[in-house]
């Protein structure tokens, strides 16, 4: 009896460590996930650039077409709809919000390198040029039962000067 009992609070000990091994895979995963994400985004962001500035050898972001091709590739890459809900049947469960998205070019008045710092979000990063700066989170999905954590990244893509 001493051994059905040992080996019941065995497997019921190795059932809970598994329950969180899973959980804690998924945060990881998801952190990874909106990571990659979001830096697709700030790359195509980046690419919309005005062509009459552009021409003078200055960068200066096309902000509303910037601000499109981050939907458009957050939508695409991270599988959400318009309103950046997961679709039906993919890794995330909740919504993905976006919660700041910088531009700062050479309209910006800022001499690089620059000290670019954000005391909301904790985010303190050397930028060498014109950058675009997006920072999202959303809810780390869950196979089990248990708290679920709040995934936020930042991201900085920059067009790198020296």
């Amino acid at each position: 009896m001493t051994s059905v009992l040992r080996g019941l609070v065995l497997v019921a000990m190795w059932a809970g460590i598994m329950v969180m091994q899973f959980n804690f895979d998924l945060d990881m995963s998801a952190t990874r996930k909106l990571k990659n994400g979001l830096e697709l985004a700030a790359h195509d962001a980046a690419l919309a650039l005005n062509q009459q500035e552009l021409s003078q050898g200055r960068i200066v972001f096309d902000q509303a077409g910037a601000f499109g091709n981050i939907n458009k590739s957050l939508q695409d890459n991270l599988q959400l709809d318009g309103l950046y809900k997961p679709l039906p049947k993919t890794f995330f469960h909740n919504q993905v919000k976006v919660l700041h998205v910088e531009y700062i070019d050479d309209s910006s008045g800022v001499d690089f390198p620059m000290n670019y710092s954000n005391n909301t979000f904790n985010v303190l990063e050397t930028i060498h040029g014109p950058a675009v700066v997006i920072i999202a989170e959303t809810k780390s999905p869950r196979f089990f039962r248990g708290d679920t954590i709040t995934v936020r990244q930042a991201v900085v893509f920059e067009y790198f000067r020296r």
